[in-house]
């Protein structure tokens, strides 16, 4: 299983259902996905522009 860094833009691709989403849910599916102390921050901005 191989670790890769979450990323705020496909995360939020993810929640909000864009049809980016889908390959960004198909890409990481098997992988554990490891983020930085400040992705919740970066997704409250998404949100907030939302």
């Amino acid at each position: 299983m191989a670790a890769k860094m979450a990323d705020a833009s496909a995360l939020a691709a993810l929640l909000f259902g864009e049809p980016e989403g889908e390959h960004v849910a198909t890409h990481l599916a098997e992988d554990h996905l490891v983020a930085p102390t400040l992705l919740a921050f970066e997704l409250a901005s998404v949100l907030c522009l939302a």
